[in-house]
């Protein structure tokens, strides 16, 4: 039996070809659901965006402040990832845990950090975070800095490590006595031979 120019056959192939595709269509829009329920909360979602009414309804209605994703990432690495200043002030001020490490073994900061994210990384240093906190590759947040001096600086000032490393380097110049680098002849300022 023909319909509309296809032969029995055809019109076989093409119902079982709807319905293969029908079947494709639903697997697919399951596994979507699926996917997004699992790697990424409401509370999540928010703090990616830096909606910060989201954070305060979703939290205010019991979930707690730092909820995990699937990666261990909390909403406050979520919001310090994405830049967003207003959600994280937020997050802390709401007593979100600043030491967490996602599976990674990154805190907030470190997440702030790879992201250039400046003002973020200020706040957090501000707040308190701890600086020598190591990631599961052995790093410190300051040594995921890239191109941004600005953060680099800020990291630097802030961490007793470096601080100390540089007062012991100041501290042993400091016994080299003058040394006019201008003067190529090796002698120091005085006009006495430094060697």
């Amino acid at each position: 039996m023909e319909q509309s120019g296809l032969t029995e056959e055809e019109s076989q192939i093409v119902d079982e070809l709807a319905q293969g595709i029908k079947q494709l269509e639903e697997s697919w829009f399951n596994k979507t659901s699926e996917l997004k329920s699992y790697l990424i909360s409401p509370v999540h979602d928010a703090a990616a965006k830096g909606n910060v009414e989201g954070l305060k309804r979703i939290i205010g209605e019991g979930t707690p402040i730092d909820s995990r994703d699937a990666a261990l990432n909390t909403p406050l690495h979520w919001s310090s990832g994405a830049g967003h200043l207003e959600a994280v002030k937020w997050l802390v001020q709401s007593k979100a845990d600043l030491s967490l490490q996602n599976l990674l073994g990154d805190t907030a900061l470190h997440r702030a950090v790879w992201r250039d994210q400046t003002a973020v990384v200020a706040y957090l240093v501000e707040q308190g975070i701890d600086l020598a906190a190591l990631n599961k590759q052995g790093h410190k947040a300051i040594d995921l800095v890239r191109e941004n001096v600005e953060i680099g600086a800020l990291l630097q000032s802030h961490d007793s490590a470096y601080q100390e490393a540089f007062t012991h380097i100041n501290q042993e110049a400091d016994g080299l006595g003058d040394y006019d680098i201008s003067n190529d002849t090796g002698e120091g300022s005085d006009g006495e031979d430094s060697e």
